[in-house]
């Protein structure tokens, strides 16, 4: 599941379509869309500023190809509800931030029909009574039936580079990663949290507080679905889904429960891959 998507990744995608292709099935989310200022630059975000703008853009990827519609956390309120109105029109889904801060809380979003929530992480900093708030996410992700990815790699690794980023240089899987990925924004000096100001504390704290509302999540059927952020600094497509594993694993979940969250429940759980993930007649 492609969740920043581009019109060179679309190509890619149908050229490799049929049963037997060697090929990963790949679902491709548009472009990201942001308010201003974008946290990415375009054309990997497009800034949508009014709802007619949302609205055009999102009939637009439709007819592009795309699977689904990915949304950054700073769009304003009329705009996100304009992008979810227009994608259910359209026959697409809506994932990716919690838009906060803009006339919009995180109950808000769980209500509008976006489908699901890109980073766990994204709940965990918005939580404000670490007890309480769990169980009434669990309420609200029963009601709109949607699910919530993961991603407890992001702060596991931002930890390991804040810990010791030259042992991270020399794992064997980066040979694997394209150059113009590592320079870009993976090595120093373009590496994000290697610059002044970042605290492996905060990550620290954030993590402890992503395991706990992932196990009361889990525990409470909200649907679950094992995800990394690959591409983030030092999160290695592949490699990255087996650290997860041991991720959800520390967060309490046995590791079948965790082997499923990787397999069998995003099948249930993602538009399309409903013909996977469990072994049946004709799957």
């Amino acid at each position: 599941r492609v969740m920043s998507g581009a019109p060179d990744i679309l190509a890619f995608r149908d050229s490799q379509r049929g049963r037997f292709s060697p090929y990963p099935r790949l679902v491709v989310a548009t472009p990201m869309l942001a308010g201003d200022p974008p946290v990415l630059p375009e054309p990997v975000t497009r800034v949508l500023l009014t709802p007619d703008v949302a609205r055009q853009a999102v009939r637009q990827y439709k007819r592009d190809g795309y699977d689904f519609v990915k949304v950054r956390e700073n769009l304003s309120a009329p705009v996100l509800r304009a992008v979810i109105d227009e994608s259910r029109k359209t026959g697409l889904y809506v994932d990716g931030h919690v838009s906060d801060g803009q006339g919009l809380s995180v109950f808000d979003v769980l209500r509008s029909g976006q489908k699901a929530i890109a980073h766990i992480d994204n709940l965990a900093l918005l939580m404000k009574d670490k007890t309480r708030d769990p169980d009434t996410y669990v309420h609200l992700f029963h009601a709109c039936g949607c699910f919530v990815e993961t991603t407890l790699t992001v702060e596991t690794n931002a930890i390991a580079q804040l810990t010791d980023y030259d042992k991270l240089t020399r794992r064997p899987e980066l040979t694997y990663m394209n150059p113009l990925v590592l320079n870009a924004f993976w090595f120093k000096p373009n590496n994000p949290y290697l610059k002044e100001g970042a605290d492996r504390v905060f990550f620290e704290h954030l993590y402890a507080d992503e395991k706990i509302l992932l196990k009361k999540l889990y525990l409470g059927g909200v649907h679950i679905v094992a995800g990394t952020d690959s591409l983030n600094p030092m999160i290695v497509p592949g490699v990255s889904l087996h650290e997860e594993l041991s991720n959800l694993v520390e967060a309490g979940l046995t590791p079948y429960q965790a082997v499923k969250a990787a397999t069998a429940d995003p099948a249930a759980y993602v538009p399309g891959f409903s013909d996977v993930g469990v072994l049946a007649p004709g799957r």
